[in-house]
């Protein structure tokens, strides 16, 4: 059959049901119109970053270093460089709203360098250089200050100086700036020791208290005047926190003592007026426990501890202290015990609140088989894992010295993992905390865990966080409950996506483009291309932004075995939306390339298979809507109003009859 004959016959079918089947457009959704919208200018500053010595001004060879997006938030990263390679990095197109960070992936040898740097921008469209200077292990560090803590300080009754005024040992974030006022380099310093090196020469050093409670007192503070009264070459900041220095022979020319007071409306709320009722009971019986001798502790997470006061639970079964801070850290230290106990050396708490009584119930567990909390900690920092041949090799037992355990009882009772703690059944959870820095949970959402799962089977349990419940039963563990973990500069993976969003008419560069590409949930990796990623929980997002003018970019480090939505919209009302395009890589090191079509509206007038093409296909699906067939799938409904006359009927079917002819008739 001929093509005009074929049309007409389609015409005549559904002639008969041109007055009954109408379709109003509050049936059909308007055109799809992009979720995204750019603000103009939003993105177009840049930063150009840079390590090296302090001394010497060269470049750091051999460190991993990587820019954070939102660092504080969901952490996109930017992909990591190596300084041998790449001395001076710079990125473009960042965004003036968002807050950013410099992560040095690995330290240099014989070198101190902060682990993570945050910066902004000012304003749109400006540059900046971020240079990060390390200083040498070597270098001595001349340039010290003092702090004190003036939060209740008076005059004395002399008028000379001031009393109730103590050291202040806290942290002080420090940002040095050049005489041009160029940041040169900061620091974080605390618990009393701030010292830092500098290179001789003028600065301006901005000073900020890290305690959110506490401000530093500058000259315009009446306390900073009466002090100026009393020794009139003492020196306080400036209103900006600021001070004018200058560092010769390593050393600074005029000593600085910096002021500072808890904030006055926290002050106040921490009046003295908190009280504590603390009690040692035999966790089994909840009677109390003779014979412990214990001592009451503030400034718990300062070396210099206040002892508040010691006790003997045989001469005082609960005591009592008074007078006590809202907002402020207490804790309970054990000095002693009785034998075939197990005791918290220390239990810590504060007050939420002024006015707060705490009754503080420390539980004491006997001990009479010996230890029976059974919990595993492994490293998969170097584990090698690959689903297509069963390989799960690399894995090793944490060492204990770079963890400590404690378990929750369903209560909430706290104890800490110890070779003397026997717990009597029950269900419990086991939570870990590390020594230092260096390791975090393994992402249960990862490509490691996503893994091991399709080796061993979903009852491989992976935690999701750092703690893990497990249960006791006839005085054992039961099975072997594992956490895991592994270390924060461990080997990325190094899967690439190549991702293009072009106009679907023209292949050129779309315009106004931002881009997702949307880590799916494991749960929803075999049914999200039928339920739509509207219909599953929010993915994690390892990457998305606005696309550069040329229509391409280029993201690092994805992970193998995951299932990924790439997504790309335009914020241009020109196009309409794409269907996200799934990806998985089966091994690392592995590279995809994935090119989006946004369809121009106009274009997409009749399109309903969504192949990005009118053809008799799309007239047949229209005669079936027509018909109202139970089982027509269309891409979308709103393309079939051809004529865009607010009605989807006949008429449409013979617009676009005539649109499939001419086309026909100019090939």
């Amino acid at each position: 059959m001929k093509i005009n004959k074929l049309f007409a016959a389609l015409t005549a079918i559904v002639l008969a049901a041109a007055n009954s089947s109408i379709f109003t457009p509050a049936f059909f959704a308007a055109a799809e119109e992009a979720n995204f919208v750019q603000t103009e200018n939003e993105d177009n500053c840049t930063v150009s970053i840079s390590l090296v010595d302090i001394t010497t001004g060269k470049n750091i060879e051999g460190v991993t270093v990587q820019l954070e997006q939102n660092p504080l938030g969901t952490g996109i990263g930017y992909g990591s460089w190596n300084t041998s390679d790449e001395p001076v990095k710079t990125f473009t197109d960042l965004d003036a709203d968002d807050l950013y960070s410099i992560n040095i992936l690995e330290r240099p040898d014989g070198y101190s360098v902060p682990s993570q740097s945050f910066f902004s921008f000012d304003h749109c469209g400006e540059v900046k250089d971020y240079v990060i200077r390390a200083v040498p292990n070597s270098a001595k560090r001349g340039v010290s200050f003092y702090a004190l803590d003036w939060t209740n300080a008076i005059p004395t009754d002399d008028g000379n100086w001031f009393k109730e005024n103590k050291e202040y040992k806290d942290y002080f974030s420090v940002v040095v700036y050049d005489e041009e006022g160029k940041r040169f380099t900061s620091e974080t310093l605390g618990w009393g020791n701030y010292e830092m090196y500098l290179p001789d020469g003028k600065y301006k050093i901005n000073v900020t208290p890290t305690d959110r409670y506490y401000e530093l007192i500058t000259e315009e503070f009446d306390l900073a005047k009466t002090a100026k009264n009393m020794l009139y070459d003492f020196e306080f900041p400036d209103k900006n926190c600021c001070f004018d220095i200058e560092v010769v022979d390593g050393k600074l020319t005029e000593g600085i003592v910096l002021c500072v007071r808890m904030k006055p409306d926290v002050a106040e709320h921490i009046k003295e007026g908190c009280k504590a009722n603390i009690s040692i009971v035999d966790f089994n019986t909840n009677e109390p426990l003779k014979g412990v001798k214990a001592r009451f502790i503030t400034d718990i997470y300062s070396k210099d501890n206040e002892v508040i006061g010691e006790w003997d639970t045989t001469d005082e079964s609960v005591k009592s202290f008074k007078d006590l801070r809202a907002l402020q850290w207490y804790a309970v230290e054990i000095i002693d015990a009785p034998e075939g106990y197990h005791i918290d050396k220390r239990t810590a708490f504060n007050f939420s609140q002024l006015g707060d009584t705490k009754n503080v119930v420390i539980k004491a567990v006997p001990n009479e088989s010996g230890p029976n909390v059974n919990v595993a900690v492994y490293d998969w920092t170097d584990l090698v894992v690959d689903p297509a041949d069963g390989t799960y090799k690399g894995y090793k037992e944490l060492d204990p010295a770079e963890y400590s355990l404690c378990v929750f009882t369903e209560e909430l009772d706290r104890f800490d993992v110890t070779d003397d703690l026997h717990l009597p059944d029950g269900k419990y959870r086991v939570q870990i905390s590390f020594s230092g820095s260096k390791y975090h949970h393994v992402d249960n959402q990862g490509w490691k865990a996503r893994a091991v799962r399709k080796i061993f089977g979903k009852e491989f349990v992976i935690p999701e966080s750092i703690s893990t419940d497990f249960e006791i039963k006839d005085g054992k563990t039961v099975g072997q409950p594992c956490l895991f973990v592994e270390k924060w500069d461990g080997p990325n993976t190094s899967c690439t996506l190549n991702l293009q969003v072009v106009d679907g008419v023209t292949g050129k560069a779309a315009d106004a483009v931002e881009y997702k590409v949307v880590r799916i949930a494991e749960e929803y990796e075999d049914v999200v291309e039928e339920i739509g990623i509207e219909e599953t929980k929010n993915g994690f997002l390892p990457a998305y932004g606005k696309m550069p003018e040329s229509g391409s970019i280029t993201v690092k480090e994805l992970e193998p075995y995951v299932k990924y939505a790439v997504i790309g919209r335009s914020g241009s009302k020109h196009y309409g939306g794409a269907d996200p395009v799934f990806i998985t890589f089966d091994k690392d090191g592995e590279s995809k390339d994935v090119t989006i079509k946004l369809m121009p509206f106009d274009y997409k007038k009749g399109d309903l298979n969504g192949d990005s093409e009118l053809s008799v296909a799309d007239l047949l699906l229209l005669q079936k809507m027509l018909l109202a067939v139970s089982d027509t799938k269309i891409n979308k409904p709103e393309y079939a109003d051809f004529n865009e006359d607010g009605i989807i009927d006949v008429f449409d079917l013979i617009t676009l009859r005539k649109e499939l002819i001419k086309n026909v008739q100019e090939k």
